[in-house]
């Protein structure tokens, strides 16, 4: 695959750049999220989790099926997005079952009226023993092929702060992979014009 050295390197500065941009970008979007009450700091963090998803996943396949999978549901284990990021190696297991356990959640905010009042401290205190491991670890997940996180019981004192925490990590991991995928694609584009200048410098006709 041939490419130059004086393209590579700005596409790489470039790419460190814009994954710095992206992640200023989600700290002052979700730590606004904060001022809000639980029920739209949940509603908020999922919708913005779930726009990350389906761009990550654009990125990683074709822009021409974007739509199409913004249509897609989140947390299906059939058809959803999570499903098919974790399939494609992009998230890990644990990443995974955050994502379904954390849309579990939201859904079940957004499907009741009373709701609207909803407090979070108030819910995972309610939690029974089992249940509140499973939700320290939902929120101590791990990137993919690192060693399972350790869990956090700040997590069941201080809910809020745990999932914003947990969500913070995750876009920051797809901040950093979103920008490899399109530097990848970028990588490809300058690969073939670069070899169809080589053969038409040698002479040789491209295809």
């Amino acid at each position: 695959m041939p490419i130059r050295k004086s393209d590579i390197v700005p596409l790489g500065q470039e790419m460190t750049d814009n994954i710095f941009v992206s992640i200023e970008s989600y700290i002052k979007k979700i730590t606004s999220y904060l001022e809000d009450d639980d029920w739209s700091l949940i509603i908020k963090l999922h919708a913005l989790v779930e726009a990350a998803v389906s761009e990550i996943l654009a990125n990683k396949t074709d822009d021409s099926i974007r739509k199409i999978i913004e249509r897609l549901p989140l947390s299906d284990n059939s058809t959803g997005k999570g499903r098919m990021a974790f399939d494609m190696g992009i998230i890990s297991e644990s990443q995974y079952r955050f994502l379904r356990r954390f849309s579990e959640l939201r859904n079940n905010l957004v499907h009741k009226i009373d709701n609207v009042d909803f407090n979070l401290a108030e819910y995972v205190n309610g939690l029974d023993k089992n249940q509140r491991k499973s939700w320290k670890v939902m929120l101590s997940w791990s990137a993919p092929g690192m060693p399972d996180s350790e869990l956090d019981e700040s997590d069941v004192t201080h809910p809020r702060t745990g999932v914003y925490l947990s969500v913070l990590r995750l876009l920051m991991g797809f901040a950093v992979e979103n920008q490899l995928a399109l530097m990848n694609k970028k990588v490809l584009e300058l690969s073939d014009k670069t070899e169809r200048e080589l053969l038409l410098s040698a002479g040789v006709q491209s295809i």
